[in-house]
């Protein structure tokens, strides 16, 4: 009788375990989350979790710019083309990555929103950024805010989750592998993630409240960081070193930050600006539009301050 109830209870045991390790469903993306989120409230060492989304996008999204592009047919590249292309989806990761993640067909910049996308849908605590090169764009987690995004040392425990290289490595083998900069030392490295969601706080703005809560100074090796502060400005002229947006830079400086009023709108202006300047640089006729309606009001309001107090300039 009791080797039929040890078969009986071996029966439930296999039930339960069943039950409980039910296999993933690799292609359904909603699934992926899920189990990412899963493994990562179950404190899962962060590394596996990179690995494992990783290999899933890995293996799901083929690359249209190597040897996987001859296992697909050509109507897949013209449906990425298309997604690329839609100037509705620029900045609209949670669109455009389940539509590359469908399509199963990509570049660089389709496995880096794919990864993104998983982990910030998976509810991940830390920093989650798409840097790139000249020639190449990847997911990177756990930035920390002190990061130069340019020095892989002072990427602390980061992670570039790198679907379209199919591997995983933290700041320090980036360096030395130097994969991501093609053998270049001076192909530079950049925030590149409000082209993917443009919600996202710039990276120059989430370094300014890190500086307000430390009340230290970070350090930037690039001379253009700290630039990219007059969002709409630069997005209309097309370079933060315009003459233009020096005079509104000192305006800023030499008045709005003198005063109460003039501190409030800085703050506000660095949350909504980057949004802002984010829409307006998709279009043409928007930049034409912040141009005579934002931009010169602006410049003529601080020019004439300029003209009557002569020492700020």
């Amino acid at each position: 009788m009791w080797i039929y109830r040890l078969k009986f209870m071996l029966a439930l045991t296999l039930v339960f375990v069943f039950v409980q390790v039910k296999a993933v469903d690799e292609n359904n993306l909603d699934e992926v989350v899920q189990k990412t989120k899963e493994m990562y409230e179950a404190g899962i060492d962060k590394r596996k979790i990179a690995e494992w989304v990783t290999k899933v996008v890995d293996d799901r999204v083929y690359c249209s710019n190597n040897s996987e592009a001859l296992l697909r047919p050509i109507w897949s590249a013209i449906q990425v083309t298309r997604v690329r292309w839609d100037d509705d989806k620029k900045g609209e990761y949670h669109e455009a990555a389940p539509d590359a993640w469908d399509i199963g067909y990509g570049n660089c910049q389709e496995n880096s929103a794919i990864a993104y996308y998983i982990l910030k849908k998976a509810g991940v605590n830390e920093n989650v950024r798409v840097l790139r090169t000249k020639s190449h764009s990847f997911c990177v987690w756990d930035l920390p805010p002190t990061a130069q995004t340019n020095d892989p040392e002072t990427w602390g425990d980061a992670m570039i989750v790198d679907p379209w290289w199919g591997g995983v490595l933290d700041g320090t083998e980036a360096e030395t592998n130097g994969w991501f900069r093609n053998g270049d030392p001076k192909n530079r490295v950049s925030d590149d993630t409000k082209e993917i969601d443009l919600m996202a706080d710039s990276w120059q703005l989430i370094q300014k409240r890190e500086e307000h809560r430390t009340g230290q100074k970070i350090e930037q090796e690039d001379p253009l960081a700290g630039l990219e502060d007059c969002f709409i400005a630069t997005a209309v002229y097309g370079t933060p070193l315009n003459e233009e947006i020096q005079i509104l830079r000192n305006y800023r400086e030499n008045y709005l930050r003198e005063n109460f009023l003039g501190r409030i709108f800085i703050s506000t202006y660095e949350v909504v600006g980057p949004v802002a300047a984010s829409y307006i640089n998709r279009s043409e006729s928007r930049k034409d539009w912040a141009r005579k309606n934002l931009v010169k009001p602006a410049l003529e309001l601080a020019e004439k301050h300029q003209n009557i107090n002569p020492e700020n300039q």
